[in-house]
């Protein structure tokens, strides 16, 4: 089954794209980037993705499955029933 992860608890591998949850549940594609310090969160959908991120707080994330053409639509209602 598939859970949203703390961030206090588990960061993902670096740049792997992922569903990520900010503090007020707004939901984001983004990946973890490390830079000179620390690591810290890109979202994938902007073209500012430091500046915007910096400003809000990333709470859980969650592995996006990879989809298949064959699929039959199970992983998407995995995913869907996850977020919810």
């Amino acid at each position: 089954m598939m859970a949203w992860i703390n961030v206090d608890e588990k960061l993902p591998e670096p740049h792997e794209d992922v569903l990520a949850r900010y503090e007020n549940g707004d939901l984001f594609n983004g990946r973890i980037c490390y830079g000179m310090h620390r690591p810290f969160w890109c979202d994938n959908s902007r073209d500012d993705p430091g500046d915007t991120i910096a400003r809000r707080r990333v709470t859980h994330w969650i592995v996006i499955p990879p989809l298949s053409i064959t699929d039959d639509g199970e992983t998407i209602r995995k995913i869907v029933r996850a977020i919810a």
